[in-house]
């Protein structure tokens, strides 16, 4: 059986030591890209909130201007009708007139 030299003991050691850094500094990269990919979720998830936020103002304004638009679409059909029945009272007048001379 080959015996362990304090050599081989030596080498061993300085293998652990340097995956243990590069375990360590993997370990930190990892934790970074971690951290980079939190705050993108975060800024994504405000930038939504956002969105949906501004998305709901357009949807009250867009029904605003339909209500404005239905109430001047009624007023204006209400004006037309009033201003019709003026013209046949007037147009109704006048043939009387003629009719009775």
């Amino acid at each position: 059986m080959k015996r362990w030299r304090d050599q081989d003991f030596q080498f061993l050691r300085g293998e652990y030591v340097k995956l243990k850094s590069q375990f360590k500094e993997s370990d930190r990269v990892h934790e970074s890209e971690k951290a980079v990919l939190r705050d993108r979720l975060e800024a994504t998830e405000q930038q939504s909130e956002k969105t949906s936020r501004e998305l709901e103002l357009a949807k009250m304004e867009n029904q605003l201007l339909v209500n404005v638009i239905e109430r001047d679409r009624r007023r204006v059909e209400a004006e037309t009708a009033a201003a019709t029945r003026k013209i046949s009272d007037a147009m109704t007048g006048l043939l009387r007139d003629d009719g009775g001379d």
